[in-house]
Parts: C-alpha cells; sequence; structure tokens
C-alpha cells in the first residue's frame, strides 16, 4: 500500500462524532469511581463495519493505520514533521510549549501523532494521556506506544456530564464516517474536569471533530484555575452539532481570561477566527503573564523603499513567528508605490518616515526608535523562517556572553527561486577571523544581535552604504564572540532592479574601507603580527564581489595578490574555490598548500573554543506559511 492510499484511507476511515476527544492524566494506579467498566465490541468486529465503505478488508484497514503511524513515526524521528499535513505554526508552537510540560493531554489522540510529538521533545519525566473514543484506534494507540511507560491510553469520550454515548457522523464533517449507514457502537464519556481532577496539567491539544462545545462545557473547572494552555482546532460545523457552541467557547474562555492566538492568521493576535474555524492556541493569564516576564523583547527593523511587491511576505513572517514579546518598526525612505499602504493593514508595526535619508540613515532611525533588548535587521523583499526569532532569544539567553547570533539563510532570484544557500556545518563559536576570511558570515536576514553591543561599538558608520551591516558585525565579533547554528533562518529576495542587489563593486570598496578602518584601530602589535592576514582577506573579499561583478580579469588580479601577500588563504574552502572559478595558477594554489593549514591559524588565533548547541537542521518551510489569508 503507497503513503497517499495510506493517507487517503485515514481519511475514510474516521470512525465516530468524538473522534477522541477526552483529556485523562491517569497520575495514580486508582482509577475514579466515574471509569466504570463498559461493554466495547472487539475491535476486530468494529473494523470489519468500519471497512465497509472503503471497500478493503478488515486487516487491510488496520495495517493501513499502521502504516500512517510507522510513516509518521519516521517523520517526527527525522525532523520532518513540519509538512502542510500537520499544520507547521500549530506544530511549532506546539512543540514550543511541551518542551517544558510535565503532563500532556491529547483530546482526540486519533493516531497518536501529537502525543509521539510530544515524547520526543517533552523532559524525561513527562506523562502523556492520549484519549481516543474510537476503540480501534486505542488497539492501535496501545500497540504503538507499548514500550513507553509515560504514555497511557483512554478509550473514552470528553462530553458535558457522565454518560454512554452513541458515536455517529456528525453533521456537516468532511471527513467520511467509518460506519456503515445505521452502524453505531457505544463509548463510555464524561466531563473533562472530571476526568482531569486536581492533577496539575500542562498542556492540551482538542481535535475532536466539531464536538469542541461539549468539551468546553465540561471544561470550566480546568479553565477557571488558568493552568493548562490549550491547542484547539475549532470545526466549521461546530454549531450543527450544539446550537451557539462557538459563541459558548468564546464567552468560557473569555470569563477565564484566557488569551486567544489564531495560529492560522497572520494576524496572530486576531481573535475573530474563534467562530470560523481553525487552529488556536489558548493562554492562561497567569500563564501569558509569566511568558511575557520571561522573554526580551525582540526589536525588528525594516528599512523599506517601494517594497510593495514584498513587504507583506516580509510583515507575516515575523507576525507568524508565535514569540509574544515583537516590535516591528517599518522605516519608509520615501516609497511611491503602495508599501505604506499595505504596511498600514497590520496595527503592530510602527511605521517611520524618512524620505531621502538613504538606506544607513534609515536604519539608524529605526535602531534609535527601536526599544528591544536584540536586534533583527530585515530587508523589506527578504524574510524569516519559522521559528527564527524564538531559536535566537533562546540562545541569546543561554549563553550571555554571545554578542550576535547567526544561522544559514537561502538566497531567492528574481522569480523567487532558489539560487544558493548557506551550507550545512556544525553549530559552533565564531569571532571576527570567521567573518573575514568569509567562513561564517552574518547575514542581516538570518541574524540577531543586543541592542547595547551596537551602542557600544558606535552604531552603523553612514560613509558605508552598501556594507555597513557587515562592518558593524566586524566590530562587535572583534569583542565579544557570536554564535553561528546549524538552522535555517532566513530568505533573501533577489531583484534585479536593486540597486544594492547588482552594486558589487561598491560592495567591494566599502569591505575593503571596512577592514582598513577595523586594521587601524587595532594596537600596534596586532597590526603587525596580522596586518598582512586582514590585508589578504579584505583583497579576497574584493575579489569575490568583482567576480559576481562579472570583472574576472580584476578577480584574478586581486585574488593572486591576496595569495601572494597570505598564500595559506588558500586553505580557506570559499577561496579555494574562487580560484577554481577563475582557472589560477596551480603554482600559486601549491605555495599556499604548503603553508599552515587554515583551521590551525584560525584555532591559534581564536579567543573561544567551538561548542556543540544541539540543534538539528529541519526541512525548508512551505510556501504556504507566509500566504496571506
Amino acid at each position: 500500500m503507497s503513503p497517499s492510499q495510506t493517507w487517503d484511507q485515514r481519511a475514510t476511515l474516521r470512525t465516530c462524532l468524538l473522534d477522541g476527544m477526552v483529556v485523562a492524566p491517569l497520575l495514580s494506579t486508582t482509577w475514579r469511581g466515574v471509569w466504570m467498566s463498559m461493554q466495547i465490541p472487539h475491535y476486530q468486529e468494529q473494523a470489519r463495519r468500519t471497512s465497509a465503505q472503503a471497500q478493503v478488508s478488515p486487516d487491510e484497514a488496520i495495517q493501513g493505520m499502521r502504516s500512517s503511524q510507522a510513516e509518521m513515526r519516521s517523520a517526527i524521528d527525522g525532523g520532518a514533521w513540519r509538512t502542510t499535513r500537520w499544520h507547521e505554526s500549530f506544530t511549532d508552537s506546539f512543540v514550543e510549549e511541551v518542551r517544558d510540560a510535565r503532563v500532556f493531554v491529547d483530546v482526540g489522540a486519533e493516531l497518536g501523532f501529537y502525543s509521539y510529538l510530544a515524547l520526543k521533545h517533552m523532559p524525561d519525566d513527562g506523562r502523556i494521556i492520549c484519549v481516543e473514543a474510537d476503540p480501534i484506534r486505542c488497539e492501535l494507540l496501545r500497540e504503538f506506544f507499548a514500550r513507553e511507560p509515560r504514555v497511557e491510553i483512554v478509550n473514552i469520550a470528553a462530553h458535558n456530564a457522565t454518560s454512554k454515548l452513541m458515536l455517529t457522523k456528525p453533521v456537516g464533517c468532511s471527513a467520511t464516517s467509518a460506519d456503515v449507514e445505521g452502524a453505531k457502537f457505544a463509548v463510555k464519556a464524561a466531563t473533562l474536569d472530571c476526568i482531569i481532577g486536581n492533577a496539575q496539567v500542562d498542556v492540551i491539544k482538542i481535535d475532536i471533530e466539531g464536538a469542541e462545545a461539549h468539551a468546553f462545557e465540561g471544561l470550566q473547572q480546568t479553565l477557571q484555575r488558568g493552568r493548562a494552555r490549550i491547542f484547539l482546532e475549532m470545526h466549521s460545523w461546530v454549531d450543527d452539532i450544539y446550537p451557539g457552541g462557538k459563541a459558548l467557547i468564546e464567552a468560557l474562555l473569555k470569563s477565564s481570561g484566557y488569551a486567544i492566538q489564531n495560529l492560522d492568521s497572520a494576524n496572530s493576535r486576531d481573535c475573530a477566527g474563534l467562530l470560523q474555524g481553525g487552529r488556536f492556541l489558548l493562554t492562561p493569564p497567569r500563564a501569558a503573564q509569566a511568558s511575557a516576564a520571561q522573554q526580551s523583547l525582540i526589536s525588528i527593523v525594516i528599512p523599506a523603499l517601494n517594497g510593495a511587491e514584498f513587504i507583506e511576505r516580509t510583515l507575516i513572517s515575523i507576525l507568524r513567528q508565535g514569540y509574544v514579546d515583537l516590535e516591528m518598526i517599518v522605516v519608509d525612505g520615501g516609497s511611491s508605490d503602495r508599501t505604506k499602504e499595505i504596511v498600514s493593514r497590520y496595527p503592530e508595526v510602527h511605521l517611520i518616515e524618512a524620505q531621502g535619508k538613504g538606506y544607513v540613515q534609515a536604519l539608524r532611525c529605526g535602531l534609535e526608535a527601536a526599544r528591544g533588548s536584540v536586534i533583527g535587521i530585515q530587508h523589506c523583499d527578504d524574510y524569516y523562517a519559522p521559528g527564527a526569532v524564538r531559536e535566537a532569544a533562546e540562545i541569546l539567553g543561554r549563553y550571555p556572553e554571545a554578542g550576535l547570533v547567526t544561522a544559514k539563510r537561502v538566497v531567492l532570484a528574481p522569480g523567487s527561486k532558489e539560487a544558493g544557500r548557506t551550507p550545512d556545518g556544525r553549530s559552533r563559536w565564531i569571532d571576527f577571523w570567521d567573518l573575514i576570511e568569509g567562513v561564517a558570515t552574518p547575514f542581516h536576514e538570518s541574524t540577531f544581535v543586543r541592542r547595547e553591543l551596537i551602542q557600544e561599538v558606535g552604531g552603523l558608520n553612514p560613509d558605508l552604504e552598501y556594507n555597513a551591516l557587515l562592518d558593524l558585525w566586524l566590530r562587535i565579533l572583534s569583542r565579544w564572540p557570536g554564535v553561528w547554528v546549524n538552522r535555517l533562518w532566513g530568505f533573501r529576495q533577489v531583484q534585479a532592479k536593486s540597486r544594492r542587489h547588482t552594486a558589487y563593486e561598491q560592495i567591494a570598496k566599502d569591505t575593503a574601507r571596512s577592514f582598513e578602518l577595523w586594521l587601524e584601530s587595532l594596537h600596534p602589535d596586532s597590526r603587525e603580527e596580522f596586518g598582512d592576514r586582514i590585508r589578504a582577506c579584505a583583497q579576497f573579499r574584493q575579489a569575490d564581489f568583482s567576480y559576481l561583478a562579472g570583472s574576472r580579469s580584476k578577480a584574478r588580479d586581486l585574488l593572486e595578490q591576496a595569495l601572494e601577500l597570505y598564500p595559506a588563504l588558500i586553505g580557506n574552502p570559499s577561496c579555494e574555490r574562487l580560484a577554481q572559478e577563475l582557472a589560477l595558477d596551480k603554482s600559486v594554489l601549491a605555495a599556499g598548500s604548503q603553508r599552515p593549514g587554515h583551521d590551525q591559524l584560525v584555532t591559534a588565533t581564536r579567543a573561544v573554543d567551538r561548542i556543540e548547541l544541539g540543534l538539528d537542521e529541519v526541512a525548508d518551510p512551505s510556501p504556504t506559511w507566509y500566504a496571506r489569508p
């Protein structure tokens, strides 16, 4: 059976009205009085009836679901769970919340995706209760988690009263009922408050195919405690099952002080979507205050000039980061298109007018207005990958000695086709030598820096219009170490009409000038010891930009001068690659190979040791993550 057939059958084999719908943290071996014994048809018999519409045998139906579980396990184990199938923004936020959870309750566990995802990210002493009303899936869950003592499976339905339910297909449900017409089965039901009792539940996920109102009506005591974060998938047909059910849920959340974050909307604070359906994070007031207190304000500064084509994508990528304390500043340099009109749609964005001031001055205006302790700089045509802001905040919080944190990027050619990306590597500390030699250059679209350090090194140099940010990173890394992370954090969109993206000769001149200014600022002993090496690196970077500008002969001359001044530079992979592109004389390359290798030289002068951060690469986000709803 192919994977596509497996997933099609999984939709076809959805079995009941309350598709899971229960939380049950059984934190002791004693079952409460509500858990009365009940007679449920043997799951193989249920599978026989389930398979009638799907036109497959009971064994094939069950095997199809087992195959789905195997595919799910492989995706999560391989870190490829950020797909549209599992709703990227929903799963990203979910993983972040369960990292510190001690008890997670899966309401509507189905085949166990979120339970297994939680198992991989929760602390070692965390407990998981996955609850499923369908007896077939419960048996499959027991098989799937048979070797996981931290996971408990409960076959019961959440409701607004303790009772037995006869489960059938819900009105308006998009999934096909697994029962043949007229076939029903009984299942025990209880309120979530009765099931939870006094347990200290940290995270609840509810996805129960339209029966959400019944569940929330029986969850009122838990809501009033204000502890558990709730991930809710609200289905559009809730009111068909429980008239006025959506309004009831909204009223219960409001009275309990829960904040509603729409994980489907570009405006994450927009609560209007609750009545329309979608995926939401419901945060209790106590947790919301604690989260705000723990997070540092991060400011994203976006200089813009005639950026109407892409700026909304940029804003959406920031709004969907799932980071609570975020400040967005757009500095418009006098746009004549619809840039300001688009920005005005987003009340979260602070718009500053800086007409005619130029790129660096506009950026300086944004940095002066920023209040965050951490700064991200994003151009109006570039954008962030999911989770970039949260991960940067986490790393800077973990390593207070780090001046900045940077990660991989993807470069997009006109038409948004990939033109290149940062190679994979090991997450590690970096310093000024990494930047000078092009080993690990911080790029603005994937870099976050401490604001106080920008001020301490004197801010942006207004005389370096085309490479002021590289100059800033150099001055910071010469005094504080940075962290390079093997994660994809940013996308750079190249536009043919953009002067900044094609002025390679000017960029090369600004780079050389930046290196000269930095060299002049060093102690005389340091200039004497490292002067040739730094000048050679400047010439190499100039050669690289000249090559991009199409001046091959100039690039060859500059690179040959650099290698004559400092032959060991050929040990730099980027330099070696450029030398091969320019077909440099082999005698020049051989001279460099006789000198100490690049790694030896870098290690000899490096101020910090390299570290392993334990962050693995993940799949690229789907383009739909940035689409305007």
